[in-house]
């Protein structure tokens, strides 16, 4: 599920956060761990727009998204897309604790 919601897209979101803590970081060249963790984040940022993408397919019946059907037209998928998308959203709150308590 994860394979198939999240890095279907540009990722730009994620890209984001580390483009955007290399510039808080005056272009100063990241250490592995700062890399690794603002990685991280991207992609809590990847896994909270796919938490919102999936219900906002069903709710507007879309048919594809990026190119593949969505989600929930998946055979054996349905409407379980929805605890799906809760579980996308739950993810997030555990890497945080883990990496940036």
């Amino acid at each position: 599920m994860l394979d198939y919601n999240v890095p279907g897209g540009k990722l730009n979101r994620g890209l984001s956060v580390i483009d955007s803590y290399q510039l808080v970081q005056q272009g100063r060249e990241l250490t592995e761990d700062e890399i690794f963790l603002a990685s991280a984040l991207g992609w809590c940022i990847e896994w909270l727009q796919a938490f919102f993408l999936v219900p906002d397919d069903i709710m507007d019946g879309s048919h594809t998204r990026c190119g593949q059907p969505c989600w929930f037209r998946l055979p054996k998928v349905g409407m379980i897309a929805v605890n799906d998308g809760v579980v996308l959203r739950n993810h997030i709150p555990r890497i945080l604790i883990k990496y940036f308590r």
